[in-house]
Parts: structure tokens; sequence; C-alpha cells
């Protein structure tokens, strides 16, 4: 029953997270290694509480 659970949890984060990117995301050829290389790191990891930070 858990392994059912957790696999409908998934499933269901994965679908919202895909409906987020489809919904307010761009279209790109960049890769991540491109970004990697050439990008400036606005937030590094754990974003979150640096954009609470900057904008509460």
């Amino acid at each position: 029953m858990w392994s059912f659970l957790k696999q409908n949890l998934m499933k269901k984060t994965i679908d919202n997270v895909v409906s987020i990117l489809l919904e307010y995301g761009d279209e790109t050829n960049l890769t991540g290694y491109v970004l990697d290389e050439y990008a400036k790191v606005i937030f590094d990891d754990p974003a979150l509480p640096q954009v609470k930070k900057y904008f509460n």
C-alpha cells in the first residue's frame, strides 16, 4: 500500500511541475551546459530563502 501511495504522490508532483513549466516556461535552444558555462548566477541553492529575504 505504501508504494502505491508514494508512486501516486510522485506522479501528482510530476504532473504539477510539468503543468507549471508548460504554463509559465519558455522554449529555448540553450542547454544546461551552456547556461553553466556562460550564465551569471543570480541565486545559489537554496534559492527560496534568498528570494524571501529580498522580496518579503
